[in-house]
């Protein structure tokens, strides 16, 4: 929602979706667009025992995602099934036996790839996610905060965002930490050493392009 207009009306057309599924507070986003718009808060909660038929194949779409457009007009990406569910699978917590004893910080915004991990994943193991409050994902404070508050024993952080929580690493402590979006060894020595020796483990996922499904590369780095 916080995207400029001309965004949200180049991605309702270049993806050529035909219905938007949204809320009323925002549904005047789309009055440019000629999608059908549904909005979720009109309808009343229902719960059907009903038997659906599973017609869905691994090679069928999962779902569109943008990316930043750095690099000048945002282009979409065509994920599907089979390519979820292996990045999930590939995942270093998906073989866990104590899942419902974890907890993910989700705090990635949906519209990028490490939240397909930090929901999606969760879900597929049963572990269970804490939110951050909102406008909170920038905030070293708050994301601080909401570790220690919710016993969170996943996260995702790029290294940039790791240096600005300050010297005191207990906040890392229990924490399997997954670092991605940028090269670990650019983070000050000893930044790096002090929640390497705190976090319970931490891999260093340099990750990967949207296209990839995320990771393309994966390190765990040891707490020596």
């Amino acid at each position: 929602p916080e995207y400029p207009a001309e965004r949200i009306e180049y991605i309702l057309s270049d993806s050529s979706v035909n219905v938007l599924v949204t809320e009323i507070v925002l549904s005047s986003q789309a009055e440019r667009s000629p999608v059908s718009v549904v909005c979720v808060d009109l309808f009343k909660p229902w719960v059907t025992h009903a038997v659906l038929e599973r017609t869905v194949k691994p090679s069928n779409l999962a779902y569109m995602m943008y990316t930043s457009g750095s690099t000048g007009q945002p282009k979409g990406v065509r994920v599907e099934h089979k390519s979820v569910v292996n990045y999930i699978t590939f995942g270093p917590d998906y073989k866990c036996t104590k899942a419902a004893q974890d907890c993910v910080l989700l705090k990635t915004n949906i519209a990028f790839d490490p939240s397909v991990w930090e929901l999606l994943g969760s879900l597929c193991v049963g572990r269970r996610v804490a939110l951050l409050p909102p406008q909170a994902q920038l905030n070293p404070a708050e994301i601080r905060r909401c570790l220690i508050d919710h016993r969170v024993t996943w996260a995702i952080f790029t290294p940039s965002m790791m240096t600005t929580f300050g010297d005191d690493y207990t906040w890392a402590s229990g924490i399997n930490i997954v670092a991605n979006g940028e090269d670990l060894l650019l983070m000050p020595t000893k930044i790096r050493l002090g929640i390497t020796r705190s976090a319970k483990v931490l891999i260093n996922s340099c990750g990967g392009g949207t296209e990839a499904t995320r990771d393309t590369v994966r390190h765990i780095c040891r707490n020596e």
